[in-house]
């Protein structure tokens, strides 16, 4: 092995081990949310605030703890929870007997009024009234589960449940819905910033947020008795006046700060491209020689792993990496690894064929010269083969830099800030679901053009020297 790819080795290593590492103090408590979802929890001035951040705060305090949050997405926080990745939940989440199963509940905190967003010409003021339409909700809440109920008495209802509320308000605003089922506190909000839209209250519909706790958490008796304590102080109703209903409290929708925002995501998204490629690049060269071999002991291993890495999605290996690993292992890896573990992984099962097919199309007569001269077998891949295959293969490299770059938005369902999380982020916070996604858009083309275009200066580059 050469002295440079050692010391790629060496520098990666010495990477995974800066970031991973987690301190583990008993002083701090660990909150899992999902910062899209305001009044409750959402981002202002690049900070998590809201209702359930000044409750969490409230019992952190009582609990003499230091309260750390971890945003992610909605679908992930359960899991996480069960993983050890967090201490608590708080999402605006609704108590249900199927969430019972796999944790355990405090007492509740806020009864939320069940309410129906609908076109100002189309109002829907009952519960009967849904026959025969369509209806958004979110994937997941309790607001779901009750309509789902509902169907039984009213089967010709129909529902389309997505996991943000954004694009349901969306597609309401498109007619592509009749309604959208949301909490009061929410309702306000969209109506304000949506004036085609009216709030039209249920009689009879409502939920119960509490704090979820992992089965059979020691810390079940002490969040209630912080709980009754914040009741009983008169906190909790402060709390509720300062989010819910003080306006002055509102998102300032006018101010372009979040475009600034949104493309400060770009360093987190580059960092997971770069190191991820750089790293597959190792594993994708193993991968190819080992493919290449004539002994099995190496072939067989290797086309096991580039079969099961694209065979199955990057989103399923990254959970897998971040959710099971801790459950496996017992090691609580942070964001940043298992992101940059899980792309790297499959970024080298694609590399590997990129790889192996340009070592293949070198001619067979650079292979049996350097035989004959007695070349060694390991300089002659590193010192003849891949310099020559690298020309062939940069366009198909660049293009899996190019989709590693766009794939990379996924590692926002596990909460880390880059473009896409920061995109969902103010389009919750400004209830807008358009601009916040243009901009990010705007930010991956660019990146994408500059890229491609140093890779076809380098390209005719490489081709000059070639011919001369």
């Amino acid at each position: 092995m050469s002295n440079n790819l050692k010391t790629l080795f060496i520098l990666i290593f010495t990477l995974f081990t800066i970031m991973g590492c987690e301190q583990n103090t008993q002083e701090k408590i660990t909150l899992g949310t999902s910062a899209d979802y305001p009044p409750f929890e959402h981002i202002q001035d690049g900070k998590i605030v809201g209702l359930d951040i000044d409750v969490a705060q409230f019992i952190a305090k009582r609990l003499n703890k230091e309260l750390v949050i971890q945003d992610m997405d909605f679908g992930g926080l359960i899991p996480a929870l069960n993983a050890g990745k967090v201490d608590f939940v708080m999402a605006g989440l609704s108590i249900s007997e199927e969430r019972k199963k796999n944790v355990d509940f405090t007492l509740a905190y806020f009864e939320p009024q069940f309410t129906l967003l609908t076109l100002k010409d189309k109002p829907i003021t009952d519960l009967n009234d849904l026959a025969n339409k369509k209806i958004g909700v979110q994937l997941g809440s309790v607001m779901e589960s009750f309509l789902k109920d509902l169907q039984e008495k009213l089967p010709t209802l129909t529902l389309e449940s997505l996991p943000k509320n954004i694009p349901l308000i969306q597609n309401l605003k498109l007619g592509r819905l009749d309604g959208v089922m949301v909490e009061d506190a929410q309702a306000n909000a969209f109506v304000a910033a949506n004036p085609g839209l009216i709030a039209n209250n249920l009689p009879g519909s409502q939920g119960e947020y509490a704090i979820a706790l992992s089965k059979n958490s020691h810390w079940l008796s002490d969040f209630n008795i912080a709980i009754n304590d914040l009741k009983q102080s008169g906190e909790l109703e402060r709390i509720k006046q300062k989010w819910i209903e003080n306006q002055d409290n509102k998102q300032h929708a006018n101010s372009y700060d979040w475009v600034i925002y949104i493309i400060k995501g770009l360093g987190v998204t580059l960092e997971f491209t770069v190191i991820s490629v750089l790293c597959g690049l190792v594993i994708g060269v193993i991968l190819a020689l080992a493919n290449l071999s004539n002994r099995c002991l190496f072939q067989t291993p290797a086309k096991f792993y580039i079969s099961i890495f694209r065979g199955t999605p990057l989103l399923l290996q990254l959970s897998f990496v971040y959710f099971a690993t801790p459950s496996l292992t017992g090691y609580n890896i942070s964001i940043f690894l298992a992101g940059v573990t899980a792309f790297s992984l499959n970024s080298g099962a694609y590399i590997a064929e990129i790889i192996r097919a340009g070592i293949q199309s070198v001619d067979k007569g650079q292979f049996e010269a350097s035989q004959a001269l007695g070349v060694p077998y390991a300089l002659m891949i590193k010192d003849i083969i891949l310099p020559q295959s690298f020309r062939n293969i940069l366009p198909a490299l660049v293009n899996e830099t190019v989709n590693m770059l766009k794939e990379s938005a996924i590692i926002s369902t596990i909460g880390a800030a880059d473009l896409m999380k920061r995109a969902q982020v103010v389009s919750a916070e400004q209830y807008t679901y358009f601009a916040p996604l243009l901009v990010a858009a705007g930010c991956y083309y660019i990146t994408v053009f500059i890229l491609s275009h140093f890779a076809t200066r380098l390209e005719n580059k490489l081709s000059l020297a070639h011919h001369d």
